[in-house]
């Protein structure tokens, strides 16, 4: 989502929002103390005037043209006076209202009693006295500087009392400033039933002959007015009026005040604005060249130059186009150096933010985002002069900024900003929708994206403000469809996570809201159109019209081929064809893959990475679905290799079916679970078959754990269904998703393990398998960093790597002082071996950042091990908790540091699932080194150490270790005495202690 700042206006959800009175309203008010003292209300007969009488009300009159305000009271008893002494109810009246004038320049209680006094003068003087419009006006006035929402209301009232009295050409004063307060109020209320009456005042005004000075208040006025309602409700007729008067203004203004030239530009640069609003949502590319036009000749002549040149920058982004969007930069930057106004500075940031959010849209840094977050902060800490609605602009960054980069902190922000805006705003003003709607769409995001799961009370705030938005619109306004399209799309998603009928009933009011039949949804957003097809085909009580939702997915699939709303429409025409027709799903999947390189490409963050990479396996293992119905299981085993690597290794094809794989295994299974079952692909030298697997339903858990049962007795079904006779002795498992987490090993096969039957591998995809042997002349870095953490030192690492450097003298220790990231990445590349005998960490909301802690400041992450040359790797040793944990933000083959190794060139990568007892990793790894050094490939040397430490007594493990050489220090000594205490019991034989180890390659 973004957003757009200009001088009174910003985008919000893809809908204009005013933030600010017009700049007209800054001309200043100078009729105000004229509608006391003009002719017309002064016009009294010859003998009153020669009374004694009229010259005290002559006096008072020139008293309260001369008032200082320490001196109302004193005005105000002279008028009392005169009021008091008068017989004719109307001059009675006048008298009053002059009480009032004096009285509103006092505190705010003599302000209330003036109001008080004007509306009871105004029961007395009645709309058919001919200068009740002036006395209304007064009222209003009053009522608006008063400024509490219940006056402005009443104000309003009194204007369009004001509109409906019958004027002549001797106010036209009071007709000028009627309009300016008018368009000042109704916005705010979202009443416009006077605006046809206003526009007549207006055209009596043209009729009578506008003078120079009043071209820019009236025609300023009326335009404002119409452009409100556009804004509002949506009236298209509104915006093309505002258009066509504001050509009319500039015109006259040209004609009577060819020297004012600062009002001339404020018309000029309201003229841009309001073709910039067409182009925007009728794409006339003629509006957006005239904006431009008029923008520049505006900043020329303007003294708010920097206001003009936001304006300007402004119109160049939305003209689209390098060479245009690097012009409102520099425009920008030349607003910035030469501003000194706070509000300018303020919305000049405002828009420098949003030119930084499209740069980053377009393919720039997400340093990006930091710049923009900056930049609207500036602008927020000016709210004050901007209006609170910058809150909903700073609510819009951070949701961006959390969208590309997964920060959830960014996600709380945003609500955060939104909330306040809320609060901030009168819940009478017609904008307040967009407001709502923009808070909704962050409360939605951190419903579905949340560190907890699915939280339904976020869930719940989105649709209340939805329904609220949707409430306030009125019922022919464009964006009422708009916003229920938008609601709709949140209920669906959240009925995915969490099944609620009365989701879908609250789903099936807003679709009252919408067209009813496929063939009348034309004039909607694809997207909403998405959305309101996915309900039907899902929901609805139409299936007489499912062919034509059907239909319209895939058209919108096509259209939009490679955007988010072609995805949306292609995936869906795949999920709503599952099981009734499997050559549509291919259909749907073919029209996305053939755009994945696009996609990929612009995913920018961890958390796009993310969004692309569920997506990709989602939809590439229901396409092997598909595929497997109709008698494809090759293809399918391609795809699903296809989608494992899609940011590894680019687009590279699959090996599956070369003979190399069968020089290596005897087999490559391919376990895939979709939402509508499970199913296995089985590669061999004599090709591929494949078979659903039934009746497997259960969730996976967010971190693998050796209590999972049924997670394992799931994937036990899965390799019984794809080796119902025997295992093959070598074989290589190549996962989906988040089966790639599952301890492969552990999982029961006949009488016994998957280990018992066969050597086993795992790898993302095949194409990162290598001819693995055992190392002829190791080079071993030994990587000790057991002490890194304090109060958590693993205390038997140290036997561990003496252990290992005994039996492979060659190479560097790296521990202590010499320890570094850079003394690390150096030695890898010159290395044929390293083991690591560290903690790990594991980042499951930032993957790249899962990581090594190698000493106090310092740790290897997943991002510097892909940047680092590993290619001279035969073996990485992960002697560290969860060093090969996949994290389920973002499930693809980077987010383990094992795979990380393979990544960057190593060969074979050894890690845990999850954190192994301290003493059993370290038995593990000697007993795996041992047998590596007795020749075994690393394949083989895991199966043979997971087996020995399963099944071993402690008497033979402590015999073992005195066969290696007597303890060096007390851990060593403390755990061969606990083995010697306990000789015959199998310490180690649970799966926790052996099951977590995995053979990367």
């Amino acid at each position: 989502m973004q957003f757009r700042a200009e001088l009174f206006c910003i985008r919000v959800s893809n809908f204009e929002e005013c933030i600010q009175p017009p700049f007209y309203l800054d001309v200043l008010f100078k009729v105000a103390r004229k509608l006391w003292t003009s002719e017309s209300m002064m016009v009294r007969n010859e003998a009153e005037q020669r009374g004694a009488s009229a010259d005290r009300w002559d006096q008072a009159l020139w008293a309260l043209e001369h008032i200082r305000p320490e001196e109302s009271h004193r005005v105000a008893a002279l008028w009392r006076q005169l009021a008091d002494e008068q017989t004719d109810p109307i001059r009675r009246a006048e008298a009053i209202l002059n009480v009032a004038s004096a009285l509103e320049l006092g505190s705010i209680n003599d302000l209330q009693q003036a109001i008080t006094m004007s509306e009871g003068a105004l029961t007395r003087l009645g709309p058919k006295y001919r200068e009740a419009a002036a006395a209304y006006l007064a009222a209003a006035q009053r009522l608006i500087r008063h400024g509490t929402p219940t006056a402005r209301r009443r104000a309003l009232d009194h204007l369009h009392a004001a509109l409906a009295v019958p004027m002549t050409a001797g106010g036209r004063d009071v007709l000028i400033a009627m309009l300016i307060r008018y368009a000042t109020v109704a916005p705010e209320f979202g009443d416009f039933s006077r605006l046809a009456k206003a526009q007549r005042i207006f055209e009596k005004l043209r009729k009578f002959g506008l003078r120079g000075e009043e071209t820019l208040p009236s025609y300023g006025a009326i335009i404002s007015t119409h452009e409100a309602r556009w804004k509002a409700e949506g009236h298209r007729p509104s915006l093309g009026k505002a258009i066509q008067l504001s050509a009319e203004g500039i015109a006259h203004h040209r004609r009577t005040a060819p020297g004012a030239l600062a009002d001339l530009a404020a018309l000029l640069q309201q003229r841009a604005i309001l073709l910039l609003d067409r182009h925007e949502h009728g794409g006339v590319i003629s509006d957006l060249e005239t904006a431009l036009a008029t923008l520049r000749e505006a900043a020329e002549m303007s003294p708010n130059r920097g206001e003009m040149l936001n304006s300007l920058a402004i119109a160049l982004m939305d003209r689209g186009g390098a060479a245009a969007f690097t012009q409102a930069r520099l425009v920008l930057e030349d607003g910035l150096r030469h501003s000194t106004d706070r509000k300018t500075l303020a919305f000049l940031n405002w828009t420098m933010a949003n030119w930084h959010l499209q740069n980053h849209q377009l393919g720039g840094p997400v340093s990006s985002l930091d710049s923009a977050i900056e930049a609207i902060e500036r602008a927020a800490d000016n709210r004050d002069l901007v209006g609170d609605e910058v809150l909903f602009a700073v609510a819009h960054a951070y949701h961006d900024r959390h969208r590309a980069t997964g920060v959830l902190s960014d996600i709380d922000r945003a609500i955060e900003a939104g909330e306040l805006g809320l609060a901030s705003t009168d819940e009478r003003n017609p904008r307040r929708w967009s407001q709502e709607v923009t808070t909704a769409n962050a409360y939605q995001e951190r419903a579905l994206n949340g560190r907890f799961g699915f939280l339904a009370a976020d869930a719940d705030r989105a649709g209340e403000l939805f329904q609220s938005a949707i409430e306030r619109l009125p019922r022919d306004a464009i964006q009422r469809e708009m916003v229920a399209g938008a609601a709709m799309g949140a209920l669906i998603e959240r009925y995915t996570a969490e099944p609620d009928r009365r989701l879908i009933d609250y789903a099936a009011k807003l679709a009252l809201v919408l067209p009813k039949r496929p063939d009348a949804v034309g004039s909607l957003d694809a997207l909403i159109a998405v959305n309101l097809a996915v309900f039907h085909l899902a929901h609805g009580s139409s299936p007489e019209h499912n062919d034509d939702w059907l239909s319209l997915l895939l058209t919108i699939a096509r259209e939009h081929a490679g955007g988010e709303v072609g995805w949306f429409a292609a995936s869906n025409y795949m999920h709503r064809n599952v099981g009734q027709n499997w050559h549509a799903v291919v259909e749907g999947f073919e029209i996305l893959e053939s755009q994945r390189a696009s996609r990929l490409t612009a995913a920018l963050g961890p958390r796009e990475r993310a969004m692309v990479l569920r997506r990709e396996q989602s939809v590439a293992a229901l396409a092997g679905l598909a595929l497997l119905h109709l008698g494809r299981p090759e293809t399918a085993a391609r795809l699903i290799e296809k989608s494992q690597a899609a940011l590894l290794l680019g687009h590279r094809d699959s090996n599956v079916g070369d003979a190399r794989i069968w020089s290596t295994f005897d087999a490559a299974f391919y376990p895939v679970w979709t939402r509508y079952g499970a199913y296995a692909l089985v590669a061999t030298s004599a090709g591929v078959t494949g078979a659903p697997v039934p009746d497997i339903e259960f969730e996976f858990p967010d971190q693998p754990s050796p209590s999972d049962a049924a997670t394992l007795q799931a994937a036990a079904a899965m390799i019984a269904s794809a080796f119902p006779m025997q295992l093959p002795s070598r074989l290589l498992i190549v996962p989906s998703g988040r089966l790639s987490s599952i301890p492969w090993a552990a999982v029961t096969y006949g009488s016994g393990s998957l280990i018992d039957g066969t050597t086993l591998a795992v790898l993302p995809t095949t194409q990162l398998l290598a001819d693995q042997e055992g190392p002829s002349d190791a080079n071993v870095l030994i990587v000790d960093a057991s002490h890194a953490v304090p109060g958590s030192t693993l205390k038997h690492a140290a036997a561990e790597t003496r252990q290992i450097r005994a039996w492979m003298p060659r190479g560097r220790d790296l521990t202590g002082a010499g320890l570094s990231m850079n003394s690390v990445r150096n030695e890898l590349g010159t290395s044929t071996i390293a083991h690591f005998a560290c903690h790990g960490l594991m980042e499951t909301e930032n993957p790249l950042n899962t990581r090594l802690i190698l000493n106090a400041q310092e740790a290897l992450t997943v991002s510097d091990i892909l940047v680092t040359d590993c290619s001279g790797l035969s073996l990485v040793v992960l002697s560290a908790c969860q060093s090969a944990v996949h994290g389920h933000e973002l499930e693809d083959e980077f987010t383990s540091i094992g795979v990380a190794f393979l990544s960057a060139g190593a060969c074979c990568a050894v890690g845990t699932l999850w954190n192994v007892n301290d003493a059993a990793a370290s038995l593990f790894s000697r007993r795996m080194v041992e047998a590596i050094g007795r020749g075994a490939t690393p394949r083989d040397a895991v199966r043979i150490a997971q087996i020995w430490l399963r099944d071993t007594k402690n008497g033979e493990i402590a015999n073992w270790l005195d066969g290696l050489g007597p303890a060096n220090d007390e851990a060593d000594r403390s755990l061969r005495l606990s083995l010697q205490n306990s000789v015959d019991t199998i310490g180690f034989g649970h799966v926790k202690h052996w099951g977590a180890f995995i053979c990367y390659g």
